[in-house]
């Protein structure tokens, strides 16, 4: 059996994130990703604002875009598909609702954030 491929290395340093941004969420959260230079698009400009959710979960899977979204339907159409795709991340009510702290979020944890860098050099 080959060896499986560890996440540092499907993750190069400076890899951009191609990020689908829910109607759930503002899209200030894409516009900020944008200008960190990832390749974030929101729901509205990618498809419709009220789009069902199967529509932007197979959009995302074949634009092979990771779903941002505080719906948690998607966790849901994952389970009930049976597949690891598209990735989600789900921004939980707990986490703060301002798009500014929501970009920071992800943008703190994304493959092209200093801090991840420094903690994949240090593991």
């Amino acid at each position: 059996m080959p060896p499986r491929r560890s996440v540092k290395s499907a993750t190069p340093r400076g890899r951009r994130v191609r990020f689908l941004i829910d109607a759930s969420l503002s899209f200030r959260v894409a516009e900020a990703l944008q200008e960190a230079d990832h390749d974030a698009v929101h729901v509205r400009d990618a498809l419709t604002v009220d789009a069902p959710d199967t529509a932007i979960f197979h959009y995302a899977a074949g634009d092979d875009r990771v779903v941002v979204s505080a719906d948690t339907d998607f966790g849901e159409l994952l389970a009930r598909l049976e597949t690891a795709r598209p990735s989600v991340v789900l921004l939980r009510r707990r986490t703060r609702r301002r798009p500014s702290d929501q970009s920071t979020l992800l943008l703190t944890h994304s493959p092209r954030s200093p801090m991840t860098w420094r903690r994949a050099r240090s593991s």
